[in-house]
């Protein structure tokens, strides 16, 4: 498959790249490029640099990338995951936020 990660340049997000990678997967990741990734795997992902705050500008590098599945690693507000929704509609069907924020209240989007 191939899976898009937002974020994922820190904390959990190396561990599952790495896993991702071991199992067969094609991985990308966007994030600001602030932190690189692990040099004995970064070689084989595609990494896209950007503003997550502007994810609808990068629309078309997603859709080329084509994902099966996007994980959005750093999706803080009801904004950030609204705004994963819109750009990534007609991409993929898949999204996955993962967060280490509290949550009070589900939201369905």
């Amino acid at each position: 498959m191939r899976i898009l990660i937002i974020g994922g340049t820190r904390f959990i997000g190396p561990f599952l790249i790495k896993e991702l990678i071991n199992k067969g997967h094609e991985v990308a990741v966007f994030s600001r490029g602030n932190n690189k990734l692990d040099p004995s795997f970064s070689s084989k992902i595609t990494y896209f640099v950007g503003d997550t705050s502007q994810l609808m500008d990068y629309k078309d590098k997603f859709k080329s990338f084509a994902p099966h599945v996007v994980v959005h690693m750093i999706a803080y507000t009801e904004k950030d995951a609204r705004m994963a929704m819109n750009t990534f509609e007609g991409i993929t069907d898949r999204i996955v936020v993962s967060s280490s924020m509290d949550v009070t209240k589900p939201m369905v989007i």
